[in-house]
C-alpha cells in the first residue's frame, strides 16, 4: 500500500481556527509518496487529468535497486472550504462543518 506524508502545512485545521469562507494566502506544500516495496520515496514522473476531480500519476522509486515503477490515482473527495470560483461541472460534498456552517441540513440532523 502507498503511504503518502503530506507536509507540515497540509493540516492547515489548526492555523485556521473556526470556518472562514473566502480567499486563502497562498501556501506552498509536498506530498510526499513512499514506495510499496522498499519504503524509499517515489518521484512522480508523469501524470494524466482523467476527470476535473481524478488524475493518474505515474510513480518511480527513488531506490535504483528497487526500481519499482507505479500508477497511483489521486481523487478529490470532499469540500473543507468552497471556492470563490467554482466550476458547474464539479460536484463534491461538503464537510458537515461546512454544511452546518451554511446552515444545511448534515446527514445526523436530517430526517
Amino acid at each position: 500500500m502507498t503511504t503518502a506524508t503530506p507536509h507540515a502545512d497540509a493540516d492547515h485545521t489548526a492555523q485556521r481556527p473556526g470556518l472562514r469562507l473566502g480567499p486563502h494566502a497562498p501556501r506552498q506544500s509536498r506530498l510526499r509518496v513512499r514506495c510499496p516495496h522498499c519504503n524509499s520515496f517515489a518521484r512522480a514522473r508523469s501524470s494524466d487529468l482523467l476527470t476535473p476531480t481524478y488524475i493518474e500519476v505515474r510513480f518511480e522509486c527513488s531506490n535504483d535497486a528497487c526500481g519499482h515503477v507505479w500508477v497511483a490515482g489521486l481523487e478529490a473527495l470532499r469540500t473543507l472550504c468552497p471556492s470563490e470560483q467554482p466550476n458547474p461541472t464539479v460536484h463534491l460534498p461538503l464537510t458537515a462543518a461546512i454544511r452546518q456552517a451554511l446552515g444545511e441540513p448534515t446527514p445526523a440532523s436530517a430526517g
